[in-house]
């Protein structure tokens, strides 16, 4: 019962994990979309 628990408690935390890591990729990503355009612009 506890490694089950304990298994639970895993599985909540790798998708918190694995959304932060999403969210962070997508802005890191429309971060680096936005500098490239305007670096272009710059030039």
């Amino acid at each position: 019962m506890a490694t089950c628990h304990l298994w639970k408690g895993m599985c909540g935390l790798m998708e918190i994990v694995t959304g932060c890591v999403g969210a962070a990729g997508v802005l890191a990503a429309l971060y680096l979309f936005y500098v490239l355009l305007r670096g272009d612009d710059e030039r």
